[in-house]
């Protein structure tokens, strides 16, 4: 929960330190920034393979720790005094942002989506300081500058742990867009949250004036781990702006779509 540091930032440091031949273990806890210190059960968890990997490695106490890959995820409220409470999981080897996952069809027609003057009114995704649970994580997309592409809903659960990815095409009179893409949890009632307030920031270049001549761009959606529940959708939604971000000055209309 954390817009400041994300966990891409943890994936580059893992790689980086492991590229020098030094031992690295990876552990993602529930909390950052915009999500405070988080839950003690998960505080414990993570103080408690620290202490064991500095004690190694260290002071030359017991066995090398594993390098699994260890992570979390809030699965209920302690009775007794009303805490959150996150359950650790863990696998053998930390597969990185990209691993490939499953393969999920979003659809939905092209839209045009307008970019505001002066970038107001904005989007709001998050909120600084910690703010974010003010708004219970639905984020707010205005009107006429955002697109929403859905999937079916789930038979089952699935869970997401990492960085999924989407291909979208895009078409401006300026030949440039600034985009924000989003992956919300869409349930029966048509209600969308949106996981750790993440979004990419996406700034694209060469854009054809129509959609017909518009190549498809990968565009690689911040990690997070979250449980979608049977009956959940996803819904990949590009917005024109963002009040955490800059955005062009002049009002512009751009196209957006899925490539399906």
């Amino acid at each position: 929960a954390d817009t400041l540091f994300p966990l891409s930032e943890a994936d580059a440091n893992a790689r980086g330190i492991a590229a020098a031949g030094t031992p690295v273990r990876v552990a993602w806890f529930t909390g950052g920034h915009d999500g405070g210190t988080g839950p003690r059960t998960d505080r414990d968890r993570l103080n408690f393979l620290t202490a064991q990997w500095f004690g190694h490695y260290l002071r030359g106490e017991g066995a090398a720790p594993s390098r699994s890959f260890t992570y979390s995820r809030i699965t209920g409220i302690d009775a007794t005094n009303r805490d959150l409470v996150a359950s650790g999981y863990s696998v053998t080897d930390y597969p990185g942002l990209a691993n490939a996952g499953r393969t999920v069809q979003v659809s939905g027609p092209p839209m045009p989506i307008a970019n505001p003057p002066g970038g107001t009114p904005a989007a709001v995704s998050t909120l600084p300081g910690g703010l974010s649970s003010f708004i219970g994580g639905a984020g707010l997309d205005i009107p006429g500058q955002f697109a929403r592409f859905t999937s079916e809903p789930f038979e089952s659960i699935v869970d997401v742990v990492g960085a999924p990815t989407v291909r979208i095409r895009a078409a401006s009179p300026t030949g440039e867009a600034v985009l924000f893409v989003k992956l919300y949890a869409m349930g029966s009632n048509g209600m969308g949250s949106l996981p750790g307030g993440q979004v990419a920031p996406v700034r694209l270049t060469g854009l054809p004036r129509t959609l017909d001549e518009a190549q498809p761009v990968t565009v690689t959606l911040p990690a997070i781990v979250h449980r979608f529940e049977a009956g959940q959708r996803f819904a990949i939604v590009v917005s024109t702006s963002d009040q955490a971000y800059a955005t062009p000055a002049e009002p512009v209309v751009y196209q957006v779509a899925v490539d399906a």
